[in-house]
């Protein structure tokens, strides 16, 4: 069997990374800086936390790996102020959000990388339209077999997961009707959606040897479920969430996870069986569609309850591992959000509605993120 090396790290250390928005002051459309961003911090101490993604509208920022998610958020604030040094007077912001409300898809520049090259020459203006933004939280595994383990079960839980980060309600100049259009943007890619059922390490190497030699995917950056193994970074990776509006919540949701799959790693209160599927895409979408007022079946117990229930069912069960890691402020704030159904989502809304102008949006939302407030 040829292998894929599992480099073993702390169970339950945290990273994070985020995508954020670069944004032009005067139209606040998407603004094409992050070369020059990336040429800027090539050589400083900063140069592994700062990287381009796909389109040059975009910079992605990332944490070290953790035990404390304040370090976390003390890591973010640091590099948000090494980007507005930078920034300066050069005309651009930045700013949070899985979409930007108004920008137009074929007008965004694919970043100067060879394997971006090849992505784009293969799924041609689906590249252009993956302009959307995300948060990644990664979670350390000692194990590959935990890794499989978490990876399934944090799947359990991602309708949550959306609703709770849902910030991309407007896409292409439009009110989507969906709390976060941004995870509808995947679907059209080959190999997205869930991992297949596979019990363990050995059958998950199999399959993914299996797709690289029929050429379907170079390496696991090819892959894009909404969680997956990271074997390099010996993490679980989660990658469902759109970006936050503020530094603090992007904190308080890898906290969340962190909490979250210390509880699955300890219990293993998830079976892993092929039913944990059936209802996955349904599930989705309502998260998707309806935020927090979105339905999440489940058929192994014949019940249906609204996401935000089962977020603050999930909150007491994490609860002793919240604790074990010191993170009870930073839950207490987002927890509060949930129960008053204030989303990133729906404050978007409000903006629009109180000003009746996208760019405006956008303005709004730059100065949110500079704030460390509320959650």
């Amino acid at each position: 069997m040829q292998d894929l090396p599992f480099k073993p790290s702390k169970a339950g250390t945290i990273g994070v990374e985020l995508e954020l928005q670069i944004v032009d002051n005067d139209s606040f459309k998407l603004s094409s800086w992050a070369k020059e961003i990336l040429d800027h911090f090539d050589k400083g101490r900063l140069k592994p936390r700062i990287n381009h993604e796909i389109t040059q509208g975009m910079i992605e920022i990332n944490t070290s790996p953790h035990d404390d998610p304040d370090l976390v958020l003390e890591e973010l604030l640091e590099l948000q102020h090494a980007l507005l040094t930078f920034s300066g007077d050069k005309g651009f912001s930045f700013c949070g959000g899985g979409t930007h409300p108004f920008q137009d898809w074929h007008d965004q520049e694919i970043f100067p990388d060879e394997r971006y090259e090849r992505v784009l020459d293969k799924f041609q203006f689906l590249c252009k339209q993956a302009t959307i933004f995300g948060q990644h939280v990664h979670i350390g595994c000692a194990t590959p077999n935990e890794a499989i383990y978490l990876t399934h079960a944090l799947a359990k839980y991602t309708p949550q997961l959306i609703a709770m980060s849902a910030s991309s309600p407007f896409y292409q100049s439009i009110d989507s009707g969906f709390y976060s259009s941004r995870t509808t943007q995947f679907n059209a890619f080959p190999i997205c959606g869930h991992m297949p059922n596979l019990k363990d390490w050995d059958a998950f190497l199999d399959y993914f040897f299996h797709l690289r030699e029929l050429g379907l995917i170079e390496s696991m950056k090819d892959v894009y479920w909404d969680v997956r193994p990271k074997p390099e970074f010996g993490t679980v990776e989660v990658r469902i969430l759109d970006t936050p509006l503020t530094l603090q919540k992007a904190a308080s949701i890898g906290a969340f996870i962190q909490a979250l799959s210390l509880y699955l790693i300890a219990e293993k209160p998830i079976h892993i069986t092929d039913e944990l599927y059936y209802l996955y895409g349904s599930n989705r979408f309502q998260a998707s569609r309806y935020g927090l007022q979105g339905h999440s079946a489940d058929g192994d117990k014949d019940k249906d309850q609204s996401i935000k229930e089962d977020l603050i069912d999930t909150f007491s069960k994490i609860q002793p591992y919240s604790d074990s890691k010191g993170t009870g402020k930073l839950l207490k704030d987002l927890k509060s959000s949930i129960i008053d159904e204030a989303s990133d989502a729906t404050l978007i809304r409000t903006l629009y509605s109180q000003y009746g102008s996208l760019p405006k949006v956008v303005e709004e939302q730059c100065k949110i993120w500079l704030k460390q407030g509320k959650v």
